[in-house]
């Protein structure tokens, strides 16, 4: 009697499982593997494409298309930034946001100090994407017209090009973006 019931809650087991999954709704489609609506983007930037003669230099990552929202970022700080004359290596810092000069994806992190990663902390995310200023979980560009994503460098002591050269001798980023679109 023991075994027709161990085998009957078996049975039962078993139809309620097929059944849950023919009826179960994915709520998280990122973990289910939506592939079509979330991409990776990776931009890797070096110190010759920061050419402008100022203390600032902005580099567009990339322009994401009309309605994007930003899910994820991080940057990977891989080789540190340094200046071979005119600026001053230990005052170098980076920011990326919608805008030139914008904060609004990653908060201002040191480009000379260490190599390290950044966007791993809330305390490190921008303006847009912090936990408390996300909305449905990330940040919306613009939803009828492109936006672009701009990497800052700054220099707090002398320029960090000439125009048409750079001044720094080394300097390595990854941007890593995920972004869903809609």
């Amino acid at each position: 009697m023991k075994k027709i019931l161990v085998a009957l809650a078996c049975v039962l087991l078993v139809v309620v499982a097929a059944v849950w999954a023919q009826n179960s709704v994915v709520v998280n489609p990122l973990l289910a593997g939506d592939t079509q609506n979330l991409r990776r983007i990776t931009v890797t930037l070096s110190s010759g494409q920061f050419l402008t003669a100022g203390t600032t230099s902005d580099v567009t990552v990339v322009v994401l298309p009309p309605r994007s929202q930003i899910v994820g970022v991080m940057a990977d700080l891989t080789t540190t930034f340094a200046c071979t004359e005119t600026c001053t290596t230990a005052t170098l810092s980076m920011t990326l946001g919608t805008s030139a000069g914008g904060s609004q994806v990653l908060a201002s992190f040191d480009a000379d100090a260490a190599a390290a990663q950044f966007g791993d902390a809330d305390a490190e995310l921008g303006t847009g994407i912090t936990r408390a200023a996300a909305i449905q979980g990330g940040l919306f560009g613009t939803w009828a017209t492109a936006t672009t994503i701009s990497l800052r460098l700054t220099s707090g002591t002398g320029n960090i090009g000439t125009g048409t050269a750079t001044n720094l001798s080394q300097g390595a980023v990854t941007i890593v973006l995920l972004v869903r679109s809609y």
